[in-house]
């Protein structure tokens, strides 16, 4: 079983609780109005969630979908989104864009690990396949799924993205089975990318890209639905 990473096993933590602890991180005072009215206005600019700003030009997009093969890009096009959003505390830049590449800043959905030790039990191999362009491996670890993952496909790491059929290819090929031959499903949050193995005959199911709180039994509920747990 192939398992998406954002929004799907793991969600950031709230736009206010990034920044905040950010601007600690940086040593950085200010109010808690002010912090919660940028943590809106950051929010709307794609930070700490990764979602597409509505407001870009035509390079900054194209760098925004390829973000996620180049380190390098990940960061210039957040730190772009950083200046766009204006926030006041330029001395915070640096701990306001790795905030969301700790470990603290991302939150597992209630029921991942119950599916996962369930899945396991009954003997299924598990990876995760993400479009990211930072290694997602400490919060996995923090929120103890990493241990129960048999493999961690990173779209940096092998430079292509979902929904690419390569990407799905090749966790396949980690996890040491044949989509064609074997039951393969991908559980995700996103029709646009995380169909994309639905050519080589794996199969989507997808949950809704809602905060953990909002969403205790998403994963049960998905599996459950198909048949599967």
């Amino acid at each position: 079983m192939l398992w998406d990473f954002a929004h799907t096993l793991m969600a950031p933590e709230a736009p206010e609780q990034w920044l905040s602890a950010a601007l600690d991180s940086a040593q950085v005072t200010a109010p808690d109005a002010e912090v919660l009215a940028w943590a809106e206005r950051a929010a709307a600019a794609g930070f700490p969630c990764p979602v597409t700003p509505t407001d870009l030009t035509l390079r900054e997009r194209t760098a925004w979908r390829h973000r996620a093969i180049d380190p390098d890009l990940h960061r210039a096009v957040y730190q772009r989104l950083l200046e766009t959003a204006g926030l006041p505390w330029p001395s915070a830049a640096s701990a306001l864009y790795h905030r969301h590449m700790t470990a603290a800043g991302w939150d597992p959905y209630p029921d991942a690990l119950p599916v996962l030790d369930a899945l396991r039990a009954a003997g299924v191999r598990c990876a995760v396949v993400s479009n990211i362009g930072w290694d997602i491996r400490g919060p996995l670890g923090n929120a103890g799924i990493l241990d129960r993952m048999d493999a961690v496909v990173c779209s940096y790491e092998v430079g292509i993205r979902k929904p690419d059929r390569r990407i799905y290819a090749i966790a396949c090929d980690r996890l040491q089975v044949d989509p064609v031959t074997s039951s393969v499903i991908m559980v995700g949050d996103s029709r646009r990318s995380d169909t994309g193995g639905e050519i080589l005959g794996i199969r989507t199911l997808l949950v809704d890209k809602a905060p953990p709180a909002l969403r205790p039994r998403g994963l049960m509920s998905a599996l459950a639905t198909a048949g599967i747990a």
